[in-house]
This record gives structure tokens, C-alpha cells and sequence, in this order.
């Protein structure tokens, strides 16, 4: 007999949960969005769902290709941040949750999970917190929901990794138009192309350091909010 297990869910921060039954952990994400286990006869067993955190730090490897691929990568980050206009802290997933369930199964069972993630106030500066909705049984409880602090520092990793690389195409863009301008002996242009390069350099740097004083400060937030309850 076969238990099938699907999650669902909505938001754009990136999951994964570890799914354990019968001793066997799979995983479930952003690519693989079901799992499937066996079991061998009809009874009462029990499933765990774990959520795990996201580690956003890159090895050498892909700091190399991340380099490599700079132009491309701030191409594809000014087209998706062009068509997508989401508050920073939205993508935020400051809770991790853990709930295991009670089932008994009589014969090929499937369970679709609904993962409801954390929702930001802007007014209150705080999250919601998350929960799993389940197909069977209806009446799941035995959750554990944990704190996320280090998906703060990922969402500034993410942030600075894609505005970086917008900032390095648009630097380069100008660099070139000031060379070309500077081959043809235009020194107005050269020099007007030049000042705009080092503008938008010094824009990327306070940005940087404005972004990360502001996550670093609703991080200070959240946790001081979290030690009252």
C-alpha cells in the first residue's frame, strides 16, 4: 500500500519539510511538491512534518558562478523586480513549524497539506503565524512553530545579491557609452557617463547599508516582540 502526500502552497518565499514515516525522511520544496511512502499492512501510524529554515550562504563554487554570471543574473533581477512590486519583509519567513499527525490507513491513502505562511503587518511590524491545513485528518493538532531569525539575514543576502547585480549591468551599460564617447574624443559625454556610474555606485552602496539597518531593525523587533508573549 502506498501513502501519498502533497503540499500546497502560496506565498513566494521559498519551503521545505521534512516528511518521516516508518523511520524513511523525505523532502518536500519548491520542486518536489509530493512524496510517497509504502507500508506494508492497515493500522494506525504516525507522520511528521517538519519545516526546515533556508541557508542562503554560497560555497566558493557558486560564489564563483554567481560572479560569472553576473550579467545575466541582474538581467533576470530588473525584469522580476520590474514586474513584481512585494515589500521586502513579505518575503520574511520568520517561523518554522513542526506538526506531526495520527492516521490509521486501511488501504492507498493520500494527503493533501496546506501550508499557510506567516503574513507581515506593516502597522504592528509582525508576522502571523504559519499553520498546515490537512485533508485527513481534520482535527490535526501536536504543532510546534519555532523562530526563524536566520531568514532575515537571507532575505538581505537575496536582496543584495539581486540589486548588486542590477546596479553592476546598468554601471557596465554606462561605462561603455562613456568609453565609446571617450574613443570618439566626445569628453562631454565621457565625463557625463562617468559621473553617472560613480552616482549609481555610491546609490548601491547607501542602499545596501539602508536595507540592512532596516532588516537589522525589524529583526530587533521581532524578536523583542516574541520574549513579551
Amino acid at each position: 500500500m502506498v501513502l501519498n502526500i502533497y503540499m500546497k502552497y502560496y506565498e513566494i518565499a521559498p519551503i521545505q519539510f521534512e516528511v518521516k514515516f516508518l523511520g524513511v525522511t523525505k523532502v518536500i520544496n519548491s520542486e518536489t511538491k509530493g512524496v510517497s511512502f509504502c507500508f506494508d499492512k492497515a493500522g494506525t501510524y504516525q507522520i511528521e512534518l517538519a519545516q526546515k529554515g533556508a541557508d542562503e550562504t554560497f560555497t566558493i563554487l557558486q560564489k564563483l558562478m554567481y560572479l560569472l554570471f553576473l550579467p545575466i543574473i541582474g538581467l533576470i533581477s530588473g525584469l522580476s523586480v520590474y514586474g513584481e512590486s512585494m515589500s521586502i519583509f513579505k518575503r520574511i519567513n520568520p517561523y518554522l513549524i513542526s506538526q506531526n499527525i495520527v492516521l490509521k490507513m486501511e488501504a492507498d491513502t493520500q494527503i493533501d497539506v496546506t501550508y499557510i505562511a506567516p503574513i507581515y503587518d506593516k502597522k504592528l511590524i509582525t508576522w502571523t503565524k504559519p499553520s498546515l491545513k490537512f485533508s485527513k485528518p481534520k482535527n490535526a493538532d501536536n504543532y510546534l512553530i519555532s523562530d526563524n531569525i536566520r531568514d532575515f539575514s537571507n532575505c538581505y543576502l537575496g536582496f543584495k545579491r539581486s540589486f548588486f547585480a542590477i546596479c553592476f549591468d546598468v554601471i557596465t551599460f554606462f561605462m561603455v557609452i562613456a568609453f565609446l564617447a571617450l574613443h570618439k574624443d566626445n569628453k562631454q559625454v565621457f565625463i557625463t557617463f562617468l559621473i553617472l556610474s560613480l552616482s549609481l555606485l555610491l546609490l548601491c552602496l547607501l542602499t545596501l547599508i539602508f536595507v540592512k539597518k532596516k532588516i537589522e531593525k525589524v529583526k530587533s523587533l521581532f524578536i523583542k516582540h516574541n520574549q513579551k508573549q
